[in-house]
């Protein structure tokens, strides 16, 4: 027998028959399944890292239709009127909710992010004039780590429903006070702890 056909069958690399000392090197390299570890969870919950990223590198997903969507439904279902002295509003829609929502792992952190806005329907009222007016106002920079920052302005004043030039300065001033402000982020944590169970 010559030494050509001891060496084994001339084929191209990746279509040649290995000799058994190749084979040995080489180990098994037959394909198997992804297995989770033992330290990744399997709840199916999308703040767990995924069964590839064992090596806990940066991961990240988009849950920006959840966000907009549970937002909506959180400040819908606390609606409620805030008093203090004289005045008080009373909120009666919340809609317009826009924005976007992530979940990052990095190095076997979750991170839970979003950057959301939203406006809110309301009617005002004056206990010392019975004065009552109504309009729409608009919140932005609704930030997961800086909701004290949150920023609210005046859309607009529903038609026929605008105070005299006198009183809307300080109207305006209570809406987008502390007292506002205090309110609406004690209802956006509801939905931070949301945010970080799905």
């Amino acid at each position: 027998m010559s030494d050509s056909s001891k060496a084994g069958v001339k084929l191209p690399y990746f279509h040649r028959t290995l000799s058994p000392e190749d084979s040995a090197l080489i180990g098994d390299i037959t394909p198997k399944p992804i297995v989770e570890s033992t330290g990744t969870t399997t709840s199916g919950k999308i703040s767990n890292a995924s069964a590839w990223n064992a090596a806990q590198t940066w991961e990240e997903r988009d849950v920006s239709f959840w966000a907009k969507s549970k937002l909506s439904k959180v400040l819908n279902e606390n609606l409620s009127t805030i008093k203090v002295g004289n005045y008080s509003v009373k909120f009666a829609s919340f809609d317009d909710v826009k924005g976007e929502a992530q979940i990052t792992h990095i190095r076997g952190t979750a991170r839970f992010l979003y950057e959301m806005s939203f406006c809110f329907k309301f009617s005002f009222h004056d206990t010392s004039t019975d004065k009552k007016y109504e309009g729409k106002m608009d919140v932005r920079d609704v930030i997961n780590d800086q909701l004290d920052d949150m920023d609210i302005s005046l859309e607009s004043w529903s038609a026929g429903k605008a105070p005299p030039g006198t009183d809307q300065k300080n109207i305006k001033s209570f809406l987008t006070g502390s007292n506002v402000k205090k309110f609406l982020k004690e209802i956006i944590t509801k939905f931070s702890k949301m945010h970080t169970e799905i």
